[in-house]
């Protein structure tokens, strides 16, 4: 999981100093402790990302409408994947505002959409209303996909503690689903209400959460402690078999820890692809302290590109379109510049860019291996000669357009030889990244 430090880091040993002042969760009133929490999560988030942008969004939950945000950097690809994001806060606290600067940190890092939930809470709301929230949310994310410009396969349901929680356990009902997550992304999570693993003793107390802390707020969520060993309520005790892909980020110094490691242990078992890394002299709340921590911002940024980085090696389920000389009734072609109908394929593309376009001439025999480019939209016009794309020739005139993130190839080039137009948009250029198999 990673080596032990036997410290906390300096940054967060002096953020504990101050958070020691604090009263106990579990002495507080239900409205304090939504205050103090939101209060400390502004002042410790940092500053926000300017290159990334916000909209709001009503989704509907399980019990009538919720509010919701949409982040979108800058650099987000048209189609791309999502971080359906659920926000800690001990099942009891937490909110949009307070996850707002986590949530522009992710996207900024990651460079893809996240989306955030204001999920209903207890003790007004206990189990299992945060998770069906969750899950509502996520069936309308795949049901919307168009409207919110991503691809519904590359969907990562993912959060933090209370949140990891949520994520988990949503993506356990979700299976067998015509539509599941491509991947669960968590960090410190918390994912069993018995709060009986080792670390809840190591970590009792002097690591900010306490164990005792825990406890309560696990009581708020699921008041009947005789359910707390259920695999519903504590996703940590479920079966992992037939879940995606885990990302698994847990803090050395925190009572849950426990918790993600058994899981991550159980899933790898069960033959589920889980990523386990345990944040050296890192505590439980380090996804929300990224402003007073640079250690704790960076396990943050790391664990986005990681979980980023896979899903654009990814290829998404959408189809080649082939469209042959017969099919073709327009001038494809206006050089300087692509302005060819082929774009039309692709409602998302944003045709303000300038394409990038380049000729590859192939001798005869020649082969272009299978591969797929993770950001950008391809059109290839068979210029000169036959070009044999995987197994179909297609003779000269024909286009061959594809996606992003979408294998295609082998490219062969029959007896004679051939030339190929590469088109590739929006705004991508030679250095894009290109994934051959």
């Amino acid at each position: 999981m990673g080596d032990e430090t036997l410290a906390i880091e300096p940054q967060t040993a002096a953020y504990l100093a101050a958070f020691a002042a604090m009263p106990p969760r579990e002495n507080q009133t239900i409205d304090d402790l939504r205050a103090g929490y939101k209060d400390e999560l502004v002042r410790s988030a940092g500053a926000p990302d300017p290159a990334v942008a916000w909209r709001p969004l009503t989704v509907p939950g399980a019990a009538g409408d919720m509010a919701a945000r949409l982040y979108v950097p800058l650099t987000a690809d048209h189609g791309g994947p999502l971080i359906l994001y659920v926000h800690g806060g001990g099942f009891a606290v937490g909110d949009l505002e307070s996850h707002d600067g986590l949530a522009r940190l992710i996207a900024g890092a990651s460079g893809l959409k996240v989306m955030t939930i204001d999920y209903r809470r207890a003790p007004e709301s206990p189990f299992p209303a945060a998770r069906d929230d969750v899950l509502a949310a996520f069936r309308w994310v795949t049901q919307n996909s168009g409207a919110l410009d991503i691809d519904p396969s590359r969907i990562v349901l993912a959060g933090e503690s209370a949140g990891a929680a949520h994520a988990v356990a949503s993506a356990l009902v979700l299976r067998g689903e015509a539509v599941t997550p491509r991947a669960v992304w968590v960090m410190s999570p918390a994912l069993d209400a018995t709060c009986s693993g080792d670390s809840y003793r190591t970590f009792a107390t002097g690591a900010g959460r306490t164990a005792a802390e825990f406890a309560y707020l696990w009581s708020l969520y699921a008041p009947d402690a005789a359910i707390h060993s259920s695999p519903e309520v504590s996703p940590g005790l479920a079966d992992p078999t037939g879940l995606p892909p885990l990302y698994i980020y847990t803090s050395e110094f925190d009572p849950a820890r426990s918790d993600g490691e058994a899981f991550a242990d159980k899933a790898r078992a069960a033959g589920v692809p889980v990523v386990a890394r345990r944040r050296a002299g890192l505590i439980h709340q380090h996804p929300e302290i990224t402003g007073v921590s640079e250690a704790s911002r960076a396990a943050v940024v790391d664990a986005a590109r990681e979980v980023a980085a896979d899903l654009l090696a990814s290829p998404s389920t959408t189809p080649d379109i082939i469209l042959k000389p017969e099919d073709i009734d327009f001038q494809p072609f206006n050089i300087p510049g692509f302005s060819g109908d082929t774009r039309a394929a692709f409602a998302n593309v944003d045709t303000t860019r300038a394409p990038f376009i380049a000729l590859l001439k192939m001798a005869p025999g020649a082969v272009l291996k299978r591969h797929f480019h993770p950001r950008a939209m391809e059109a290839v016009h068979v210029t000169e000669g036959t070009m044999i794309n995987d197994g179909e020739p297609l003779p000269a005139g024909s286009f061959l357009i594809h996606g992003p993130g979408v294998w295609h190839g082998p490219h062969v080039a029959p007896e004679g030889g051939c030339t190929l137009m590469f088109i590739q948009y929006p705004g991508v250029g030679p250095d894009d990244s290109v994934f051959i198999d």
